[in-house]
């Protein structure tokens, strides 16, 4: 049998074997070997052949590069410096008075991670968009290699306080970009954290179940203001909040 001969069997006996589906979608392939087989596949006139090869090679680019995103993302976590909670929010209220809380400032935290980030390839952006009263941030995460992963966070724009429009939506875009920066990242600032809520007071959500429940017992509302001694019914104490459900739910019984 001549060599011609002996190379067309070779040839021809790889071909017609089933490669293993699992040594397929894991085994690498160079960048010399993927120019070879695509000339092959060219070269025998395989189109169908070649689109599977452009696949396999896009699905092995697309997993290294998420290997490398999770190996940059978790250099960065390891070096980032703690991020403390730096400055206090005053917020008034409509009925004059006002509560505050802790929290860490978007720009002390870009400031804190930033150069870290940049060590490792890594970069964000946001995208955000106001939908039915919520402020919608998105926060995306970017590596130099290509690959990007998100973290989203809504807010709601109305609140108690007594700013403007305007203010109300920079206060929410602010907070929405915050929070969709640490998720992202992964990053938690020191000390408890509130999520936004005043430290002491009940939340915007609890304010608006209780203004709800005095409504559907034809409670008086300045009366029960008084009985707490607050200006609005954002300012009650969060530690009085069971007691004023019990005694609204158990008036709604009677009723």
């Amino acid at each position: 049998m001549t060599d011609e001969k002996q190379a067309e069997l070779v040839i021809t006996d790889d071909s017609s074997k089933q490669p293993d589906k699992e040594t397929t979608a894991l085994a690498p392939v160079g960048t010399q070997d993927m120019g070879h087989l695509m000339e092959l596949a060219l070269t025998q006139d395989k189109a169908e052949g070649l689109k599977t090869l452009m696949e396999i090679n896009e699905r092995l680019q697309d997993r290294a590069a998420a290997q490398e995103f999770a190996s940059a993302l978790s250099a960065f976590q390891e070096a980032c410096p703690d991020i403390t909670k730096a400055a206090t929010a005053n917020i008034p209220t409509k009925g004059g008075g006002s509560y505050s809380y802790k929290y860490a400032p978007l720009d002390h935290i870009i400031k804190t991670i930033r150069p870290v980030l940049v060590r490792y390839g890594l970069s964000f952006y946001w995208d955000s968009s106001i939908i039915e009263r919520q402020m919608v941030c998105t926060c995306y995460l970017k590596h130099v290699n290509g690959h990007a992963e998100s973290a989203s966070f809504s807010c709601p724009t109305e609140s108690s306080s007594a700013m403007s429009a305007q203010q109300k939506n920079a206060s929410a875009l602010t907070f929405a970009q915050r929070k969709s920066l640490e998720q992202v990242t992964g990053l938690t600032p020191t000390d408890a954290d509130t999520d936004g809520a005043p430290m002491g007071v009940i939340t915007a959500k609890q304010a608006a179940d209780l203004e709800c429940m005095i409504t559907e017992t034809g409670s008086n509302y300045g009366r029960f203001m008084k009985v707490y001694g607050i200006t609005d019914i954002s300012e009650l104490p969060e530690s009085c909040y069971k007691g004023a459900v019990s005694m609204l739910d158990a008036k709604r019984r009677k009723s």
